[in-house]
């Protein structure tokens, strides 16, 4: 409870300046330790910079470290977490803390985002009997990843604020253009035309305008200003949209779509006004004009990044409820069923199947939900056959959008008979050891983005760990029954014996009896 408190502070955490420090601060509680730092990693330049400095003997901030050098940066080299029970005898320490040696224990974790060290987070204890423990660096890396996880998420916010506030000040000073003057003075980098508003003749334009739509000051003017449009219609279209707006005071402004002289379609920006005499007569009229492709593409990242956060969000919050889910398992069976819904429910799919290695390092089927597979139970796959066997062999991930042409998978025929067509395979990892293969599919042409592929591997990590606490369960159950079992017939025979012979020949019987071996000899 207390870690998954941690992870909602960090998550919750906006601003990367914000979440590093509360990332070891949180790390630091959950280890009961009293100092740590955080590294932010360079890969370009394989250097590592303290971003992070928790209290330490002084303030580290700032402190760059090369790749391989210390504990921080032999995990950014290896990707691998790191346990040092004495740091200030160990044979590869950094030289930059050899003035100080500030601390005794340490436990080094990389920090993963899409498979790649961004960032190392250490934490440090000075008590002589310390000694971090592997439950240490699993809970640390597990907060590490959630740190990673948060602070691209708060370098994604940052920038779309900037975005949003960058937008708004354009947007305000489009609003502060009120007159004819003002704009044409300030439209030096906008395309300006001067026309005739009764007749829709060009009279003239500044050289923005010859950037913008490609034609000389010369070959417009004298010309109708409908040979900036797309077509006839759209001329037609344009002024009675411009009739639509009241231009007498402040002018109209509005987007349409207009064409270059090289033929290329592009979205504009108009500002429409009239010049007037004393009698309020129309005697020129004004338009600014603006490309705004860039600008529309800008708003499609910015809508992309949004979703993209937003899809993530829903996607690691499902998955934390999937894996405190896990936590309430406790037969195989049901563990196994348990995990087939929550990972179906996770990534949207039709489908789930989950083998687990045997003792012949084969797959064996042991879960199948949307197929009507329940026949195939026990069924196996070599560790080199099928897709399942690619993911035991590489224990990468594996995903298509469409199965029906991969001729490598050959785990249900069901699958080709259900019309099962994107499709994703990850390893249940334990130890860094694959333990089984967690598939989902869906019956339409899907590719399971990145950010689903990361949760659904998240997920599997924790599906592991309860398979094996239900697996171990489940055998001391059984060992317990067959001791109980044993422990009965042996009384049994021995209170109803007197006759040492006949009571020694019954015990023999009783032990083969309830453990099902071939003789026994007492």
């Amino acid at each position: 409870a207390g870690g998954g408190g941690m992870v909602r502070e960090i998550t919750a955490t906006r601003g990367v300046n914000n979440v590093r420090p509360t990332s070891v601060e949180s790390a630091a509680r959950l280890l009961h330790a009293r100092s740590g730092g955080l590294y932010l990693c360079d890969a370009a330049r394989r250097l590592l910079t303290v971003a992070v400095s928790l209290n330490q003997v002084r303030d580290y901030a700032g402190t760059v470290l090369r790749y391989g050098e210390g504990a921080a940066g032999a995990v950014a080299v290896s990707g691998q977490p790191l346990i040092i029970d004495d740091y200030r005898v160990w044979g590869e320490r950094a030289s930059i803390y050899e003035a100080d040696r500030p601390f005794s224990a340490v436990v080094c974790v990389p920090m993963l985002w899409k498979g790649v060290v961004t960032g190392v987070i250490a934490i440090q204890d000075h008590a002589e009997s310390r000694k971090f423990t592997l439950a240490d660096q699993q809970m640390l890396a597990q907060l590490a990843d959630h740190a990673a996880i948060a602070v691209e998420n708060a370098r994604l916010y940052e920038s779309l604020q900037e975005q949003l506030v960058e937008r708004g000040r354009a947007e305000e000073t489009l609003r502060a253009a009120n007159n004819l003057l003002q704009r044409v003075l300030s439209s030096l980098n906008e395309a300006v035309i001067i026309t005739d508003p009764y007749n829709r003749i060009i009279e003239d334009c500044n050289r923005t305008f010859e950037s913008v739509f490609g034609y000389r000051r010369e070959e417009v003017t004298g010309k109708p200003t409908s040979i900036l449009h797309v077509d006839e219609a759209a001329f037609v279209a344009f002024r009675s949209f411009l009739a639509k707006w009241d231009v007498v005071a402040d002018g109209a402004s509005f987007e349409f779509v207009m064409k270059r002289k090289n033929g290329e379609v592009f979205p504009s920006e108009h500002y429409v006004t009239y010049v007037r005499d004393d009698t309020g007569r129309q005697v020129k009229g004004v338009g600014v004009i603006r490309d705004i492709t860039e600008r529309l593409r800008a708003d499609q990242r910015e809508h992309a990044l949004l979703e993209r956060a937003t899809r993530q969000r829903m996607l690691q919050q499902s998955s934390q409820q999937a894996i405190r889910a896990l936590a309430a398992g406790t037969g195989l069976e049901e563990t196994l069923g348990l995990i087939a819904d929550l990972a179906t429910e996770i990534t949207q799919a039709d489908m789930c199947t989950i083998q687990l290695k045997d003792q012949a390092d084969a797959l064996v089927l042991k879960a199948v939900k949307g197929l009507p597979g329940e026949s195939l139970l026990g069924s196996t796959v070599a560790a080199d056959e099928g897709v399942s066997g690619v993911v035991l062999r590489t224990k990468a991930p594996f995903r298509t959008s469409d199965l029906q042409s991969e001729p490598r998978y050959t785990l249900l025929p069901l699958a080709e008979e259900q019309g099962i067509r994107g499709f994703c395979s990850v390893p249940l990892l334990l130890r860094d050891e694959v333990t089984g293969v967690l598939s989902v599919g869906t019956r339409s042409d899907r590719d399971f983005t990145a950010e689903e592929l990361e949760v659904l591997c998240a997920f599997a990590d924790q599906a592991a760990l309860a398979v094996e606490k239900a697996s171990l369960l489940a055998a001391q159950t059984e060992e317990a029954e067959v001791t109980r079992s044993l422990l009965e017939a042996i009384a049994n025979t021995s209170s109803s014996m007197l006759d040492l012979p006949a009571l020694l020949a019954g015990l023999a019987t009783s032990v083969q009896s309830v453990l099902g071996c071939d003789f026994c000899v007492i």
